[in-house]
């Protein structure tokens, strides 16, 4: 069969599907990633063929501007953060914050290629992340099945469950977002349906204690999280003698609060002595950017720089990170115990790291500081309980244990192939 990745610019949403992709591929169909121009060196590092569609969106430009606009893109980001917590009236405007601070700006340059690429290639399937609708919109126009990728909690499928639940009856007119999506549908020769907001089936990386329930509506189908951060060389280093002593990894991501410009209020050299004080070898796994911030590290500091993480945290008893989905899984994966920071990180840019770092801790298999200002001595309390307790190892590793035992990229490239034959 033939299958469509489709995926607007944005790298660390599109990295996720890789293994699949190549699954896929191992299994004898043709795979085909579409996407805007900028993510095109991207694709190609993976190895996978790809086709430039439409042009590049301006998320990160529109993100700056001090107008109604560019405020829509960082509400959009936090008004999803408990939607079962907000009014019928606060969902109706994050879905518009939605529309226009995200959905719009990434996909409009995007739909009309895609649709076009589509009705020329002709794919049997297409596999999309879930801010990119251009995708359901191209595979509706055909008429194929279409899957959902998550690569975070599906808090957009639960916003839009309960603002629908909420909703007036007899509301003058469509919701925003069936409003959008109705016109690009419109423009591609078909009609909107709901199936266009969830996909056939819904792919989802998170094990049991930590996914969502699944909303009426949405079909989930787990699958196994593979780590994959592009290219990759495991420094020399890692296949050295340890210190002896316990080894804790920093990171603090990079993507979206730099592009984003949320900014981030962070004493780098704060945390960095407080990890330390436990007597822990800290091991920074920063960017070039982080680490000029860094004066003076205490004994026992390895300033390694960007680090393979699927190479890295193996070797480590603990990880401190920012909460993002992908050294969080990570982590998960290998069973290393985690002190997640979401707030401290990146206050204003919260979407699923506050949400994934609660339901971690509740799992027992990692900590997580819930405030936005950063108190050293509860930091280094915490991460002290994390390296000499058996509870939160022993919790890291059972989460790991389920989170192997999910179905393999293998075994679901085997049901979307059954799925194009269903029609279902």
């Amino acid at each position: 069969m033939r299958v469509l990745i489709a995926s607007h610019a944005e790298k660390t949403h599109f990295l996720g599907m890789v293994p699949l992709a190549w699954a896929l591929r191992a299994a004898g169909h043709e795979v085909v990633v579409a996407s805007q121009p900028a993510l095109m060196p991207t694709v190609a590092a993976t190895g996978l063929p790809g086709v430039a569609v439409g042009h590049d969106h301006a998320m990160a430009l529109v993100s700056r501007r001090a107008d109604p606009e560019g405020e829509a893109v960082l509400r959009s980001l936090a008004l999803k953060h408990r939607p079962w917590d907000l009014s019928g009236e606060e969902l109706e405007e994050g879905h518009r914050d939605l529309v226009l601070g995200m959905l719009r700006i990434v996909n409009s340059p995007l739909v009309d290629g895609l649709v076009g690429f589509c009705r020329r290639w002709r794919p049997d399937l297409v596999v999309w992340e879930p801010l990119t609708f251009a995708a359901p919109v191209a595979a509706e126009s055909l008429g194929v099945p279409h899957v959902r990728f998550l690569w975070g909690l599906d808090l957009i499928g639960r916003a839009r469950h309960h603002h629908l639940a909420r909703r007036p009856p007899d509301a003058p007119r469509p919701d925003p977002l069936t409003d959008w999506m109705g016109h690009m549908a419109r423009r591609s020769g078909t009609v909107f349906t709901e199936r266009m907001t969830r996909g056939h089936l819904t792919l989802d990386p998170f094990p049991d204690p930590l996914a969502l329930d699944p909303v009426p509506g949405v079909d989930r189908l787990p699958v196994r999280y593979i780590p994959y951060n592009g290219r990759a060389v495991s420094p020399g280093w890692l296949a050295g003698a340890r210190s002896g002593r316990a080894r804790v990894c920093l990171t603090l991501g990079a993507t979206a609060v730099d592009r984003l410009h949320t900014g981030t209020g962070l004493d780098v050299n704060g945390l960095v002595r407080a990890l330390a004080a436990t007597g822990a070898e800290v091991v920074l796994a920063l960017t070039p950017d982080q680490l000029d911030a860094l004066r003076d590290p205490p004994e026992g500091v390895v300033a390694a720089g960007p680090t393979p993480l699927h190479t890295l945290l193996p070797t480590c008893d603990a990880v401190v990170h920012h909460g993002g989905v992908g050294t969080l899984c990570t982590a998960m994966v290998h069973g290393v115990p985690q002190l997640v920071l979401p707030q401290v990180i990146a206050p204003m840019y919260i979407y699923d790291e506050p949400v994934l770092a609660e339901r971690l801790d509740r799992q027992g298999a990692g900590l997580t500081v819930r405030s936005a200002v950063l108190e050293g001595g509860e930091l280094t309390g915490m991460l002290a309980r994390l390296l000499e307790g058996r509870e939160h190892r022993e919790a890291a590793r059972d989460l790991a244990a389920q989170a192997l035992a999910m179905p393999g990229p293998g075994r679901t490239a085997h049901t979307l192939h059954h799925l194009t034959h269903t029609g279902v």
